[in-house]
């Protein structure tokens, strides 16, 4: 993959470097900078796992539909949808 790819629907289908239980998706992405192998990361909402990978081939979204994957370039992801429900 050439292009910069952040917060792709998926899984990364690469190599593995570490995987651990993490707070949210951005501090997947903390963990991805902060090891020095890593280049890309998939965070699964459905358990909190992170997986800290060395390359990606591709992002597979049938893989894990719960997943969000990127680069570790990418910044803290904007605009998630969140649902807001009002009572008249």
């Amino acid at each position: 993959m050439s292009d910069l790819q952040c917060w792709v629907p998926g899984s990364c289908q690469g190599d593995v470097i570490d995987s651990h239980p993490v707070a949210g998706e951005e501090s997947c992405l903390d963990a991805c900078k902060d090891e020095s192998d890593c280049s890309w990361f998939t965070y699964d909402d459905s358990n909190g796992l992170c997986l800290l990978l060395a390359d990606c081939e591709a992002v597979d979204p049938d893989a894990c539909p719960t997943c969000w994957s990127g680069q570790v370039q990418c910044g803290e992801r904007r605009g998630k949808a969140t649902l807001q429900y009002y009572t008249c």
